[in-house]
């Protein structure tokens, strides 16, 4: 989870604006009821309920979620958000509660596949603006 407190009045305001990306199962999605759930929103319910905060909670695409908090339009943003060192430059993270790893998932023909070298030839798919994205490029995988 991410956290951005940059305006003047945001230690004094009740209510925060979250941002997450729509349908990020199991993170932060709404149901049936169109009601925000999922981990991520979870743990802000609870810390809304024992700091007496109320959040308001809008689904954008990824790839702006972090403007927003650029552009002062949101306080927080979730998703199952990784911290990297360029996004730790900007922006005040709260402490890790979910460890994950970055895996491929491949095709049955493609049981041979023993490294991300071996993916060289291939076609990957990964979320854009996303640090899976980073990775594929640095390896100079399409």
């Amino acid at each position: 989870m991410l956290l951005s407190f940059y305006t003047s009045d945001a230690q004094t305001k009740n209510t925060y604006q979250v941002v997450s990306e729509s349908g990020y199962i199991p993170f932060a999605y709404w149901d049936e009821n169109n009601t925000p759930t999922g981990f991520d929103i979870e743990i802000l319910k609870a810390i809304a309920k024992v700091e007496n905060l109320s959040f308001e909670y809008k689904t954008i695409p990824w790839k702006v979620m972090f403007d927003t908090l650029d552009n002062g339009t949101s306080d927080i943003i979730t998703s199952g958000i990784s911290i990297t060192d360029e996004r730790k430059s900007r922006f005040t993270f709260t402490d890790p509660y979910f460890q994950s790893d970055k895996t491929v998932l491949l095709g049955k023909n493609n049981v041979d596949i023993k490294n991300i070298e071996e993916l060289k030839n291939l076609k990957v798919g990964v979320k854009e603006a996303s640090t899976s994205e980073k990775v594929i490029k640095s390896f100079r995988i399409q």
